[in-house]
């Protein structure tokens, strides 16, 4: 008796689209808490996409904090 493929059938945009949620979620998770951020990609994703992504979104954070800053002095 054979077991039939029960993967559902999907094309690349959908495969994209479903990503970009997950990284989406991630991202207000980050916003937060970092660790609950790191405990949703590490169950969704993997533990070491979890690593990177937290590095990047972390980095993302950091830029937008000196942006912010730098504005703010400029405004003064």
């Amino acid at each position: 008796m054979q077991c039939k493929d029960k993967r559902v059938k999907m094309n690349n945009k959908q495969r994209v689209y479903i990503l970009l949620w997950i990284f989406l979620i991630g991202i207000m998770l980050y916003a937060i808490s970092p660790l609950i951020a790191a405990l949703y990609f590490a169950t969704v994703l993997g533990i070491p996409v979890a690593i990177r992504l937290i590095i990047l979104i972390g980095e993302i954070y950091e830029k937008l904090g000196e942006e912010y800053e730098r504005s703010r002095k400029e405004e003064d």
